[in-house]
């Protein structure tokens, strides 16, 4: 499989260059499109890149997602391969808090199942 750090941004020139081209208002407007997806992220969420992104789309995507970084959002990283985007909790104690709470979006969203309740009395 490809690894997609072959998108990865490299110089804000890049980003520049990009905004020049005939076609930077579209890009203008898919980076905006980025960064309220990222925004909306929660603690531990993943984007999973090949799954999540048409292929077209991971150069814009990809770079979109490190400018982001870049702009001061630490809390999100990569895998080494740059196919998997996850957000991490701002500050420590959070962690626990975050995962109950997108464990339970999850559970809410029928995405996973609550463990069976063994709701028999001992004899």
């Amino acid at each position: 499989m490809e690894n997609l750090s072959v998108f990865r941004l490299n110089s804000w020139g890049e980003i520049r260059q990009r905004l020049a081209a005939p076609d930077g208002d579209k890009f203008k407007a898919y980076l905006n499109k980025v960064y309220l997806s990222l925004m909306r992220m929660q603690p531990f969420e993943v984007i999973m890149i090949r799954k999540d992104v048409a292929p077209e789309n991971y150069d814009w995507f990809i770079k979109s997602c490190c400018l982001f970084i870049w702009d001061g959002n630490t809390d999100f990283i990569f895998s080494n391969d740059y196919a998997v985007l996850k957000r991490m909790p701002s500050k420590p104690e959070d962690d626990i808090a975050a995962y109950k709470n997108l464990l339970s979006q999850k559970i809410q969203r029928h995405e996973l199942e609550p463990a069976a309740r063994n709701d028999r009395k001992q004899d």
